[in-house]
């Protein structure tokens, strides 16, 4: 999908018009992108005709910040763009979507130059879901969907901080009952992160051995997550877990 040039040019020049629309408005319309097959074209669309500062701003702010290192080869916006795109191979719902959008949005507030490791984020997923409380109310999210992102951006990283070979079972346990019912899209959402297919490799790989540990152990039931995907076999290879009652 390619959006007209003249018609391009005029939406730029009008933007700021936008704000006469209740946030309702354009919250649903956000929505519906996210519903697409492929959110990143209307999100891309949003950002290139200056939309993005008056529909998500905290969003149109990632637009060209470089976090250069081993695991992210794009700037925070495209990157989650990525992300998204991702996230709705594997699932339809829609809350899922928006938390990969907004799972890095505090990356723009903690962002730090180091001599030693470049760009550093160092808490930002417990600064993103603090932050989504208030921006959720500007928003005009639900309730239940701003409890819902903020946990899964609490959580985002804890996946693939204990997918490593040393992993204990208490830490994977710790991880269950902090994820609860979000077990599964906190997973889905860990997997859709990696945007560079030799990570994810590692984190497949590194994630069924530490399953491997407690696989048949009491109160802990393995399942498999599916969907098409990108990643495609890596993915349907990748285990989550899940608390029995």
């Amino acid at each position: 999908m390619e959006i007209d040039s003249i018609c391009l040019k005029s939406i730029k020049k009008n933007a700021e018009r936008i704000t006469i629309v209740s946030q309702e408005r354009k919250t649903n319309e956000l929505f519906k992108i996210l519903g697409t097959k492929k959110p990143s074209i209307g999100l891309n669309i949003l950002q290139e005709s200056g939309l993005m500062n008056f529909v998500f701003p905290e969003i149109a702010v990632m637009y060209g910040m470089d976090q250069s290192n081993e695991y992210h080869h794009k700037d925070i916006f495209y990157h989650t763009l990525e992300v998204v795109d991702n996230a709705a191979q594997l699932s339809d719902k829609l809350d899922l979507r928006l938390a990969a959008l907004v799972h890095d949005i505090a990356k723009p507030k903690t962002r730090r130059l180091s001599k030693s490791k470049g760009y550093t984020f160092y808490g930002h997923d417990d600064v993103g879901a603090r932050m989504l409380k208030g921006i959720s109310s500007n928003m005009k999210f639900s309730n239940s969907t701003r409890d819902y992102i903020a946990k899964l951006t609490a959580l985002h990283l804890r996946p693939i901080s204990l997918a490593k070979k040393d992993v204990t079972d208490s830490a994977i346990r710790r991880l269950i009952v902090d994820a609860g019912e979000e077990n599964n899209d906190l997973m889905k959402l860990s997997i859709s992160g990696f945007t560079l297919i030799s990570g994810l490799v590692e984190f497949s790989s590194n994630v069924e051995f530490a399953l491997s540990t407690i696989k048949g152990k009491s109160g802990v039931a393995v399942f498999r997550i599916s969907g098409k995907s990108s990643h495609k076999n890596i993915i349907s290879k990748t285990c989550l877990l899940y608390t029995s009652p």
